[in-house]
This record gives structure tokens, sequence and C-alpha cells, in this order.
């Protein structure tokens, strides 16, 4: 029961997020929804950097940590986070002073990333914790209970159909799911008392977490620059018509992600840092089946869904570049499978073999982008993204291949 609620709930949240693309892509200009995609691209990537990746290590240490030490942890965690802010939150405003994003967005998209970047964290915490219920339900607050009465007072008042006030409603939504996030931490973990720091443990976080990050930084360049470059290109509008396509695709990602990921990964994690390598090869078993299901519901639904969709919106640009859509569910599928050989490299704590599978896939998305210069922006970014996803997924394939032949824990297991 409380499994299908938090599924219910991730669902709700990944369509709710959906339909505000949907919403923009039909009452909005093609170009405001370019605009809204660098906005929202922008902010998850450099949501990414001032966080540091820092919970990659965190979350680690607090899965295979007894509850006592939860305390200790979340406090070194917090203090880790001012370092972090006071030198690369200034970054984050590279995107307006080159000129990629309209200066009047600046705010807007500054208290964005810092509400997003805190809820998140408390969202990783909570799933840490197998807390996932209410993980779910700070996720939802933040990611869709905005986007209704968004939708109703847009719809209701067409006057009012400016980015800005999208914009405010996605800061209050945001806002309500940190609060509500803090409550359900504090009330699980009430003794935390922030005196020293553990400084030997926080530079030990830093030195896990920028190698996470490098590795995430790259991976989340290939949904960041792919679109500013596109822009640089093509202009705002070809960056509407990609990233109505693309957002599609990365929502049913990341709805994989927060339906199944987060409730197998931890099974994962722990069964292999015990040693318990019967469960561990049960619970990778649970994985693959449910990700291979996964991904062929998802092809036959959109396959199906989709003509319907554009019929719906009704601008024949959409339409026009039909071709994309294919490419970018491509690009989703092949992500989706990338999950599955990622969950044991992390959890054997193979660190910098995902930091190389990303510096590869990096590496081929900018040169496909490089030899494909006579190709129009929409597709030549398009494919450049397959094929270094495509890329990202195989490297991991191998890399996951090659070390659980020599892993130690499965050879002793088999013993």
């Amino acid at each position: 029961m409380i499994r299908s609620v938090n599924v219910l709930l991730r669902a709700a949240a990944m369509i709710l997020k959906f339909i505000i693309v949907l919403f923009i892509a039909k009452y909005f200009s093609t170009e405001e929804l370019g605009r809204y995609s660098l906005i929202s691209a922008g902010v998850m990537f450099f949501v990414l950097v001032v966080g540091g990746d820092y919970y990659t290590y965190s979350n680690r240490e607090l899965m295979s940590s007894s509850k006592e030490l939860w305390p200790e942890i979340l406090k070194n965690q917090a203090y880790s986070y001012g370092p972090l802010y006071l030198i690369l939150l200034p970054v984050a405003t590279v995107p307006f002073i080159v000129g990629f994003i309209d200066s009047r967005y600046l705010l807007f998209f500054l208290a964005i990333l810092v509400l997003e970047h805190f809820s998140t964290e408390l969202n990783r915490l909570l799933n840490a914790m197998q807390l996932q219920l209410k993980a779910s339900l700070i996720l939802f607050l933040r990611v869709g209970v905005w986007v209704l009465p968004a939708i109703c007072i847009l719809w209701l008042m067409p006057e009012s159909r400016e980015l800005e006030y999208i914009l405010m409603f996605w800061i209050s939504g945001c806002l309500l799911s940190l609060l509500v996030g803090i409550y359900f931490v504090a009330k699980h973990v009430p003794d935390i008392k922030f005196n020293k720091p553990n400084y030997s443990w926080i530079m030990k976080g830093y030195k896990v977490g920028f190698t996470y990050l490098s590795g995430s930084l790259i991976l989340k360049a290939l949904t960041t620059l792919d679109r500013f470059w596109l822009q640089s290109l093509s202009g705002e509008y070809a960056v509407g018509i990609y990233a109505f396509f693309f957002s599609i695709i990365l929502g049913v990602s990341t709805f994989f992600h927060a339906a199944v990921t987060v409730f197998s990964s931890p099974k994962i994690v722990r069964s292999y840092s015990q040693k318990n390598m019967s469960a561990y090869k049960a619970n990778m078993k649970v994985f693959g089946f449910l990700m291979i299901a996964f991904s062929i519901s998802v092809i036959v639904l959109l396959l199906v869904f989709m003509p319907h969709l554009l019929g719906w919106i009704g601008k024949l640009e959409y339409k026009e570049y039909y071709p994309i859509f294919y490419i970018c569910l491509g690009s989703g599928v092949l992500l989706i499978f990338s999950n599955y050989p990622h969950t044991y490299l992390y959890a054997a704590q193979h660190d910098r073999m995902i930091l190389l599978s990303h510096v590869i896939s990096i590496v081929i998305f900018f040169s496909v982008m490089l030899a494909m210069s006579d190709f129009i922006g929409i597709y030549r970014v398009s494919l450049s993204v397959l094929a270094s996803i495509l890329a990202l997924t195989v490297s991991k394939l191998l890399l996951f291949i090659t070390l659980s032949r020599v892993d130690r824990n499965f050879q002793e297991a088999e013993l």
C-alpha cells in the first residue's frame, strides 16, 4: 500500500511537471517555451554546482551507518554547504552575464536555485533514511503541486500569461516543499547539535563529492549545453521545439529514477556493503526486470499517444520536427538502461570508473557536434545527445561486466 502511494505521488509530480510544459507549448509562444527550458536547464545544472554532489558521500555513509550516527552525519553535511555556496553560487550568474538568459529573470532564477537545491537535498536524505513516502510527498510539493493553481489562474486570466508568473508559482512550490522537508527530517533526527564540525569527514566528503560532481556535471551538461548550444545555433524558437520533445523523455527518465531507482538503490547498496551477495543479486534482478518492463511500457504509450498530443497543441512547428521525438525517445530509453550498471558501480564505490564513463560521453557529444556541422541545428544537437548517451550506457555496461568478474565480494560468496 505504501509503495503504491509512493509511486502515485511521484507519478503525479512527473505528470504535472509535464503538463506545465504542455500548457506553455499550447498557450505561450515557442520562443517562450525555449526561454522556460533554458531557465529550467540552468537551475537543474547549477543545483549540482552549488551542492558539489556532496550527498553522494553523505547519503552513502547514512545508508551504511546506524541511526545513532545520523545526527553527526547530517550536521557535517549542513556545514559543508557554507563554503560551497560562498564559492560556487556566483558562478550561477554566468548565463545572465553572457546573455544566454535575459537578466530580468535573474532574481527568480537564484531564488528557485537555492530553494530547489535544499529541497532536493532533503528529498535525498529522506530516501536514504528509507522514508520514501515522506520523500515522495516533498517531491510532489516541489515539482507538481504548484502546477494546478498556476494553470487555473493563467487559463482563467489570459492577460497574466507571462513567464514571470510561472516562475513565481515554481518558487512557492519549492518553499512549501522545503518547510515540510525540514519538519520531516527534524522529526526523525531530532538531536542534531551544531557544535564543532568534523573537518576531516567534511574534507573526505568534498573529495568523494567532487569526484561524482565531475561526472554528474558532465552528464547534466548533456541536458544543459545542448539547449544553450542550440540557442546559439538556431535561437529560442528551435530550443522550444527541442525542449518540448526532450522534456517528455527526460521526465520519463526522472520518473523511473523516482519510482524505481530510489526504492531499489538503498537495498542494493546495503546488501553489497554487508557482503550479502545473494540478497544483492536478488535485488539487482528485480531492478533489471522493473527497468525492462518500464521501458517497454513507456515506448508503447508514447508511440500511441504522441500524435494525439500534437493534435491537441495544434502548432505546425512541432509536427514538422516530429522525427526529433524518435531521437529523444532513443536517448531516454538508453538513459534508463544506464541505471543498471551504474547502480553496481555506485554500490561497489567505483567512483573513478563512473567518472570515466561520463568523460567518454561528453567527448562523444562534442565530437559528434563538430562532425555534424552541416546538419540543421536541432538535428545536430539531438543526434549528438543520442550518441553521447549511447556511449555512456555502453561504457558503464562494459565496466560493470569487467569489474564484477574480479569483485572480491562475488569471489568470496562463491567459496
